[in-house]
């Protein structure tokens, strides 16, 4: 299972810049990671370390704080990755007395964190003048501690999605408060669909799609998704809904026959920046093209219409509707009929039977047939609408009291046991 993707840094604040520190005494140092836009990131973990390395002077636990050990000058450097930031330390001989304290400024490094994270606040001391006093033990607290603890370190972690405030007091004088909100973790992203399905096989005219379960970053797909045939990769655009859930990938020139691979790797983000948890792959066959190639649907077909190389609807007697989204390789039939101004046929054997079909568009398309009958879609066939004009209601043709074939099929073929006409308009 892969680890939890880190998020996106651009740089890092190192919160004081600067502090002058007496010997036995500590600084809590923060460090605030920033996005490209100056956004702080939550959820980051940085390492501290102090330079010049193992130097007598200062020592900085994993949390920023530094402990002064004896005079001298060090920095301390806060890094993730590549990318790092620094504060300045001057260490000085302990002194009997400081001056009376005027404020304290809280630093924080986000105004946000996800449920379960810790985050480290520190906080400084100033005289009247301005002057920063260090060696000052401070008190916590938090304004909702079932939402957002902090221990006598300053140490906060988030316990449920809420909000709260944070505030330091030292000698009687107490911080402004800092609100934090705490937020639920952002999900990595997954796939709910994709198109061919593994281990189909399908015409070289094909456009393999995915459908994620949450927006995707756009730009993550160029280097996230690939499709490859054995060591090469498929050259190709792809393009994406509005927001980003499903993408679809468009060769730059018809699949050769042959099997093919496709790729979803952890450069594919979410919007919020979260790394798919890949890789992923499937596989799909690319058949020849060439010739007929037998594709099944359940009834006696008469009419059909394509919109594109790979979407079509064909249509036949028993209320048969077909749809196919990849070229007739497969097909799905389409039975929601919705009958407008006349009963609806029944029972069963006395269906609506369809003989042409038409669309102007992938959503708006007509099937017309017996009896009297022309039905609307405008969602691609997900329901069809009788447009009602002048046909006659079904009823009792022979007036004999039971509805069977003599009222709907004027040529009957008993040896068959089926209707080679009907009565009415086709």
């Amino acid at each position: 299972m892969p680890s939890d993707p880190q998020p996106i840094v651009s740089k890092i604040e190192v919160a004081p810049n600067s502090a002058t520190l007496p010997v036995g005494s500590d600084q809590q140092f923060v460090a605030i990671p920033l996005d490209q836009g100056g956004q702080p990131v939550s959820g980051v973990h940085v390492t501290w370390e102090i330079d010049p390395p193992a130097s007598p002077v200062a020592r900085v636990l994993p949390s920023g704080l530094v402990e002064g050990l004896q005079v001298g000058a060090v920095s301390v450097i806060a890094a993730f990755g590549e990318i790092r930031s620094s504060a300045t330390i001057q260490i000085v001989s302990p002194t009997s007395a400081h001056p009376p304290i005027d404020a304290i400024d809280l630093l924080a490094p986000s105004s946000s964190l996800f449920v379960g994270d810790k985050v480290q606040f520190a906080a400084q001391a100033k005289a009247a003048d301005g002057q920063a006093i260090s060696g000052v033990t401070f008190s916590w607290a938090s304004s909702r501690p079932e939402v957002l603890s902090i221990d006598n370190a300053g140490l906060s972690t988030g316990l449920q999605v809420g909000a709260a405030e944070i505030t330091a007091t030292a000698e009687g004088i107490s911080s402004a408060p800092v609100a934090v909100r705490v937020v639920e973790r952002p999900k990595a992203p997954g796939i709910a669909a994709m198109a061919p399905q593994d281990g189909q096989t399908v015409l070289p005219t094909v456009k393999p799609s995915i459908t994620f379960d949450r927006p995707v970053d756009v730009a993550s797909l160029q280097s996230g998704w690939t499709i490859r045939s054995g060591n090469q990769t498929v050259a190709g655009q792809i393009g994406c809904d509005t927001p980003c859930k499903t993408a679809t990938f468009t060769s730059s020139a018809p699949f050769p026959a042959g099997t093919y691979t496709a790729t979803v790797t952890s450069d594919v983000r979410s919007t919020e920046g979260v790394a798919f948890k890949g890789p992923f792959s499937w596989s799909f066959t690319i058949s020849s093209g060439n010739g007929w190639q037998r594709s099944g649907v359940d009834g006696d077909l008469f009419g059909i219409h394509f919109v594109s190389a790979s979407e079509g609807w064909t249509v036949g007697i028993d209320q048969a509707i077909g749809h196919t989204t990849d070229g007739g390789a497969t097909w799905s039939m389409q039975k929601h009929l919705i009958f407008n101004g006349s009963p609806s046929p029944s029972p069963t054997d006395a269906l609506i039977d369809f003989y042409d079909v038409f669309f102007v568009d992938a959503q708006t398309g007509w099937a017309v047939g017996w009896p009297e009958a022309i039905f609307k879609t405008t969602d691609g066939g997900a329901t069809w609408v009788e447009q009602h004009l002048n046909r006659a209601p079904w009823g009792d043709r022979t007036g004999d009291g039971i509805w069977d074939h003599r009222d709907w099929c004027e040529v009957w073929s008993i040896d068959s046991n089926t209707c080679s006409k009907k009565y009415g308009s086709y």
